[in-house]
């Protein structure tokens, strides 16, 4: 039958109707839903040498119907599984796609057939990106952090570091403009998990190595960075001059508190330790 999507009834109803995507892969391995589940997106792995469009984009019918009808289809040859390619804000009035070449556009969240509406600028091709869960207020439509990995060469020394940039968007005559808030330096990083706290002011990085250049570690090297919106708080929490964890390199896991502004990350080996901040 393909990839379907099921709608409940809601309340005490047992009643179910079940929708086909009748262009989505068969291959499919995930899916993201819009803040409003306003839409939704299948990825499916790229295919070598196709130009057949692994990504695709469904919006989601009144609720008389409730189809799911095609909005866009795109094809990005190396996606990762897991990757959170297309993202919106939390009212969907903006989404970000990461295009295959790195760059990220910035589009209408409704209108997929539109120009974008913010080409944002980067040192380097993007790895991966996260909107602030930040209500749209006055003329701030969104937050988003965008890492760049670092740059290597042929050794997979870093010869360039790794970034992670605040971008802010506002509206200025019905134009959406975009400002650099703060970009903060990261020695080294290849592939990074962008974490928000529950109000979008602070952000934690959690930038990962294949390879821990240090030698402490067979499973790669950790940097963790706390970043506040405004740019005004950036501490590298891996360095030991700032006290807060020693002789470790590894980080296993990091969370916010979902109501709180606390957060707690577990780092080293044998044995583990759990830091609350």
């Amino acid at each position: 039958a393909g990839v379907q999507v099921v709608s409940f009834a809601g309340g005490d109803s047992q009643e179910s109707t079940i929708h086909t995507l009748p262009a989505a892969l068969r291959s499919t391995q995930s899916f993201l839903w819009s803040p409003k589940s306003s839409f939704v997106v299948s990825l499916a792995p790229g295919q070598k040498g196709s130009s057949e469009p692994n990504i695709h984009v469904w919006r989601r019918g009144d609720s008389a119907t409730d189809e799911y009808i095609l909005e866009a289809a795109y094809n990005f040859p190396k996606l990762e599984k897991g990757a959170r390619v297309i993202q919106w804000t939390p009212d969907e009035s903006l989404c970000a796609r990461l295009l295959p070449d790195g760059h990220v556009h910035i589009l209408n969240g409704t209108d997929f057939l539109s120009e974008p509406l913010v080409d944002l600028k980067l040192s380097h091709a993007a790895q991966c990106f996260e909107f602030a869960p930040v209500r749209s207020r006055g003329a701030l439509k969104g937050r988003i952090a965008i890492f760049v990995p670092d740059v290597r060469d042929d050794m997979q020394r870093v010869v360039g570091a790794a970034e992670v940039t605040i971008f802010e968007f506002h509206t200025d005559g019905g134009t959406v403009k975009s400002q650099d808030k703060v970009k903060v330096p990261v020695a080294a990083g290849q592939i990074a998990e962008l974490l928000w706290n529950s109000t979008g002011s602070a952000l934690i990085a959690h930038c990962q190595t294949e390879v821990d250049e240090t030698g402490q570690s067979y499973y790669g090297g950790s940097k963790l960075v706390l970043i506040s919106a405004d740019g005004e708080c950036q501490k590298d929490l891996m360095d030991p001059q700032e006290g807060l964890v020693t002789n470790t390199q590894i980080v296993q896991a990091v969370a916010w508190s979902p109501t709180r502004d606390e957060f707690i990350f577990i780092h080293g080996f044998q044995p583990s330790q759990a830091s609350l901040f």
